[in-house]
């Protein structure tokens, strides 16, 4: 994904995802070898969407940054 700085907050956001599901819910895909599938449509979504929370607390962020920049 790029920007490659916006990684580490990706990450964080989908284990935040994640962890505020149901714990049976979490077991049950662990234990069907199917979490690391799930944790990687969670991640698609976030980037793909653009109402995602990864995109609202990052991307709209980060574009306003670069276009106050641009301003100055």
């Amino acid at each position: 994904m790029d920007p490659e700085d916006l990684r580490a907050d990706l990450k964080s956001e989908v284990i935040l995802i994640v962890m505020e599901k149901p714990a049976e819910m979490v077991l049950s895909l662990y234990n069907e070898k199917k979490l690391e599938f799930y944790a990687i449509r969670i991640m698609l979504t976030q980037i793909k969407s653009n109402t995602s929370p990864f995109y609202k607390k990052y991307r709209v962020h980060r574009q306003h940054s670069e276009i106050d920049e641009r301003r100055t």
